[in-house]
């Protein structure tokens, strides 16, 4: 990612990012991914923050290599129960474009691809009054889930997302997937056992896809698979 690779327990604050991203290759690397992102591609550690960021810059991902990408930032997670993430106060205006031919799970957001491991540890997490206009197109993608500001929130975690905004497109164009999960804020999935309180957003933007496979699509939170879901003052 442009400005961060990986941050460990410290701040990013009013960064912006204005050149393009590109994850490109032809052989898949099993049991990986890669983390594309505007500003920060990884941050975990107690106290870890990313704020007031911004990006403009085109994030495309053509590969075999199942991909967590976000505008901002593409994967939020710990080595260590209980710490507190944050993501707040963030606007990204750049197109994000998903090309990926193999089986396993893809995670993209407009602000953040996921929050959360679907394991232990256990995160504390906040994705707050963040914005993204930006349109997501995924070409191809066999199984993903995405939001327009929140793809996925992983099973060990505990999370405030509220007072975002997208008003932006998701276009997922690809008809041969296996399982399509999208949001128009997010996260368009949600594991067992996590626990959201979403509050004040707004979906203001356009959600267009082609029938196959299994489609699953809403304007503010998508599939969940936990019963521990606060819903909220959400608009559309």
């Amino acid at each position: 990612s442009p400005i961060v690779g990986r941050l460990v327990g410290g701040k990013v604050d009013n960064c912006s990012n204005a050149a393009s991203v590109i994850s490109a290759s032809t052989i898949a690397v099993n049991n990986k991914y890669a983390y594309p992102a505007g500003v920060v591609g990884i941050f975990n550690t107690d106290g870890a923050s990313v704020t007031n960021c911004s990006n403009s810059g085109r994030i495309t991902v053509n590969s075999p290599t199942c991909h967590i990408c976000g505008g901002i930032v593409a994967y939020g997670q710990t080595n260590s129960n209980a710490p507190t993430l944050k993501l707040e106060n963030c606007t990204n205006t750049g197109d994000i474009v998903l090309e990926h031919t193999g089986g396993n799970w893809n995670y993209i957001g407009g602000i953040v691809g996921k929050m959360g491991a679907s394991s232990n540890p256990f995160t504390y997490y906040s994705v707050k009054n963040c914005k993204s206009s930006g349109t997501i197109t995924v070409t191809s993608a066999p199984k993903i889930r995405g939001g327009g500001i929140f793809g996925s929130a992983g099973v060990s975690s505990a999370a405030d997302v509220s007072g975002n905004e997208f008003t932006g497109t998701i276009d997922v164009k690809d008809n041969q997937a296996v399982d399509r999960l999208f949001a128009g804020v997010g996260p368009g999935f949600t594991e067992g056992g996590a626990n959201i309180n979403a509050s004040g957003n707004v979906f203001g933007g356009t959600i267009k896809a082609v029938d196959g496979g299994n489609l699953y699509i809403s304007a503010i939170l998508g599939v969940s698979a936990s019963t521990a879901i606060v819903i909220d003052g959400c608009k559309t």
